[in-house]
């Protein structure tokens, strides 16, 4: 991994509110771009809601690309 996406994703895990551990998003997010599982998948396996895993992937996916364009 390169030096700056790992500063990326410190700024992800840094900007995060306490809801949720880190380590739980960065899970999810691997979990759906890396094994191809669908929300309905993730949703039932950390008991929230489709959409509470769409919106967290769609910021974590947001924040990243923002930071790679700036």
């Amino acid at each position: 991994m390169s030096p700056s996406f790992i500063s990326w994703i410190s700024l992800v895990l840094k900007s995060l509110n306490n809801f949720v551990n880190n380590s739980i998003v960065m899970l999810i997010v691997l979990e759906y771009l890396r094994k191809y599982r669908t929300y309905f998948h993730i949703s039932k396996i950390y008991g929230v809601s489709e959409n509470y895993i769409y919106q967290l992937i769609l910021w974590v996916e947001d924040t990243l690309f923002s930071e790679y364009i700036n």
